[in-house]
């Protein structure tokens, strides 16, 4: 049902686009590796996307990276730039798991101090340049997952305090930011969503780092 085809309409032949899914990591780097583990556990068709949130770039607020055939070795590399990013997409790869990986340029500036016009504008361009790449590649989305290791997520979205430290504000999470981008994607996009919460305590990121016959 998630494999292209091909239908006949009043004589001729239309070629009907995919269907896949859109995996929004949370905003941490286990999320990023989740995300892939998520895709490939719900059998995700090929072609389906990843979508990486990370500090604002120049250029364009989507785009699709590098592989990294190599092994990350600074500490940096794990939480800066896309390398952990181009990793996984190297690795998916290696395990026959044909699946696009994008870093999305989410500006924490704007989403945490910026006027409400600001904000609307940014989230917009954001679902926009999603949706635009989702066309280009003759793509339909069957569902979207927003997938966070750790939960971190229902503890800022679901928390009553009457007071919390600025760190904790929802204003400065990205993985707020990610849940809102997701939820506007399904109204956009005209497809279902999840949130997938992968119980505390589980380091998705040694895990998949870790031998490759450890996901047999």
């Amino acid at each position: 049902a998630r494999s292209r085809t091909t239908m006949r309409v009043q004589g001729s032949v239309r070629r009907e686009q995919a269907k896949v899914d859109i995996a929004i990591s949370a905003g941490g780097g286990s999320d990023c590796v989740t995300s892939t583990a998520w895709l490939g556990h719900i059998g995700a068709a090929p072609g389906s996307l990843i979508f990486h949130p990370g500090r604002a770039k120049a250029g364009n607020l989507v785009t699709l990276v590098e592989d990294v055939e190599g092994e990350l070795h600074d500490p940096k590399q794990f939480y800066m730039g896309t390398d952990l990013l181009g990793r996984t997409q190297y690795l998916a790869k290696s395990m026959g798991l044909g699946y696009a990986f994008y870093y999305m340029a989410q500006d924490k500036d704007v989403l945490g101090k910026g006027t409400t016009e600001e904000v609307i504008d940014h989230m917009n361009n954001l679902a926009s340049a999603i949706s635009q790449t989702l066309a280009h590649r003759g793509c339909q989305c069957r569902m979207i997952h927003l997938v966070d290791a750790g939960g971190d997520v229902l503890q800022t979205v679901l928390s009553n305090e009457g007071f919390m430290r600025e760190e904790d504000i929802p204003r400065a999470q990205r993985d707020v930011w990610s849940l809102l981008l997701a939820l506007c994607l399904k109204l956009r996009l005209g497809c279902d969503a999840e949130l997938v919460v992968v119980s505390p305590g589980v380091d998705a990121q040694s895990v998949w780092l870790g031998d490759i016959p450890f996901f047999g």
